[in-house]
């Protein structure tokens, strides 16, 4: 089990720290700005979990949500991680359909809520029921590292 007593402290140290951080693409600065994607890395990083690296694969031509499914398929295809549905765990990561595709995720924290970076809003914890019927299911990771190298990922 890779989430300790002492990860999930260190989880909710960062998740507090990025609290109120307005939304915005390509950047992670706290209290200036962050993605949703890089709000679950920044955290993961925190805890111990993912080493640091730069994430490559931002298109600047396709938009906002072609930005942000582009990273979360990099971030994940490289992440030690399982598919789940249900009984959701502390650090699972959610991932929500927002029209016809995936294009926004955030961080389970067990305790009902969701944390996570929303557009033109700012980084928030959310009644997990709110968004339960939009979450496409949870990435739970299963080992600490990448699997593959983020930066040699193509699209």
């Amino acid at each position: 089990m890779i989430w300790t007593e002492q990860r999930i402290a260190l989880a909710r140290a960062s998740l507090a720290k990025w609290h109120g951080t307005p939304h915005k693409n390509r950047i992670a600065v706290v209290g200036v700005g962050v993605d949703c994607i890089k709000l679950v890395y920044e955290v993961l990083f925190d805890a111990g979990i993912l080493p640091r690296c730069n994430f490559t694969g931002y298109d600047v031509d396709s938009g906002m949500w072609g930005e942000s499914t582009k990273l979360q398929d990099t971030m994940l295809r490289c992440m030690h991680g399982v598919w789940v549905t249900e009984d959701f765990q502390f650090g699972d990561i959610f991932i929500m359909k927002t029209g016809k595709r995936s294009a926004h995720c955030g961080l389970y924290t067990a305790d009902g809520y969701v944390w996570h970076a929303l557009g033109h809003r700012v980084v928030t914890r959310t009644d997990f029921v709110l968004w339960k019927r939009e979450i496409l299911g949870m990435v739970r990771i299963v080992n600490t590292g990448f699997r593959l190298n983020p930066s040699n990922v193509k699209f």
